[in-house]
């Protein structure tokens, strides 16, 4: 037994136990990181052998070990080439097909008594890079994709989570392009924690901060004060959303006007910055739009069999898929499909609305949702993640959330 190592596991459990945990091993953090994480190496002795016994009684603190040191060394360039730099800061081999099973597992292990979803991750690399969080070289990437959408869109709603959560994971198309692993910490983060550090900063709280929660603050207080880098690529391009009006596009605020057109033959449409523009039915098959600084083009619906999903709550477009047999995990529970062809939902029709113009709403759960159309199919589920929903009347609302009544329900996963 190693009295150290068996302290830091305790010390990492402890802190991943609490209710305002962060939702990512690697944003557990201590005043003396280096010199635990040093613990881990020592126990290892170069041997890969040790990796078993490491995960066996020290798992809390092995996992932790491993994403804190993705999270610190991990750089886009490496291409999620994870284990070459791990085992070189772990000082064992980690390219054997063994060695690497017995990462996975134990790590896995870890995940599963922590009630983090693993299913949603196609490959092991994933997994770890979400544990690791935002690493250290990317943060300057996320602080400047926050402060973009702030600039566009609003600050954090912060009364409502759901809304809260809608804002951080839209800021991710403000990334640069080519920087995909942010996403893989933020699509995980339910809780919203990167986008309330955010507010935190912006609003001057400066206490009992970690060392990413610093770097985090150092980055904004750069940034903000004009640094060049967020010069670039800071024109967001307008998005399609959905609300009881029907399909819209969410135009950003521009200097001058955003010139649309609505098929190869419309005619050139001017429109002011800061609107919703509400299209008409027949909603068309694909927009090009131009700004001062930008241009680009959007499809809607422009393949056969092809779906359109929504978000109920925030109207937020959250996928296009075409019917072909695959399986589609979402983040909402409650969501609008649209189609230009009549489809059904478990062999219940939709409703037709227009011209072109096929709808049905939708209850995701863990069990899959099959959409028929014609002969094709495509299953809508849940994406598996940890969340409280209530299903009942909110009689009151305020700073902290609603307030619900005595006949509320409420679903854990």
């Amino acid at each position: 037994m190693n009295p150290k190592l068996k302290a830091l596991d305790f010390q990492v459990h402890n802190k991943l136990s609490k209710p305002d945990a962060p939702p990512i091993i690697g944003l557990i953090d201590f005043d003396d990181n280096d010199r635990k994480i040093q613990l881990l190496v020592d126990f290892l002795d170069r041997k890969t052998d040790n990796l078993t016994p490491a995960f066996k009684s020290y798992r809390y603190a092995t996992a932790w070990t491993i994403s804190k040191i993705l999270g610190q060394t991990y750089r886009s360039k490496d291409n999620f080439a994870i284990y070459g730099p791990l085992g070189n800061a772990l000082k064992i081999s980690l390219s054997g097909t063994k060695t690497r099973e017995t990462l996975w597992k134990g790590f896995v292990e870890v995940c599963k008594r922590i009630d983090i979803a693993i299913d949603r991750y196609q490959r092991p690399q994933d997994l770890y890079l979400s544990q690791a969080g935002v690493s250290e070289g990317m943060i300057n990437h996320l602080v400047a994709a926050f402060i973009r959408q702030e600039r566009f869109f609003g600050p954090p709603p912060m009364e409502n989570s759901h809304e809260l959560n809608d804002w951080e994971d839209s800021a991710l198309e403000f990334l640069p392009h080519g920087v995909s692993t942010p996403r893989l910490a933020i699509e995980l983060d339910q809780t919203s924690w990167h986008a309330m550090l955010y507010s935190s900063v912006r609003n001057g709280s400066s206490e009992g901060l970690s060392r990413f929660e610093r770097a985090f603050r150092d980055s904004y207080a750069n940034l903000i004060s004009g640094s060049p880098a967020l010069a670039v690529a800071s024109i967001p391009s307008p998005r399609l959303r959905w609300d009881r009006e029907g399909l819209f596009l969410d135009i950003p605020p521009l200097n001058g006007r955003l010139r649309l057109r609505l098929g190869t033959n419309q005619s050139v449409l001017r429109l002011p910055g800061g609107r919703r523009w509400h299209f008409p039915l027949p909603w068309p098959r694909e927009m090009d739009w131009e700004t001062e600084a930008a241009h680009g083009k959007i499809h809607f619906l422009d393949k056969s069999y092809e779906i359109a999903v929504f978000d109920c709550q925030t109207g937020r477009l959250l996928k296009q898929a075409v019917a072909d047999d695959q399986k589609v995990s979402l983040g909402a529970i409650e969501v609008m499909v649209f189609c230009r062809q009549p489809f059904m939902v478990d062999g219940k029709a939709c409703i037709s609305i227009g011209d072109e113009a096929h709808f049905a709403q939708v209850t995701l759960g863990n069990k899959g949702r099959i959409i028929s159309i014609s002969s094709r199919k495509l299953t809508l589920s849940l994406a598996p993640q940890r969340r409280v929903t209530a299903f009942g009347e909110i009689i009151a609302g305020g700073l902290n959330g609603n307030l619900y009544g005595s006949n509320t329900r409420f679903r854990m996963e």
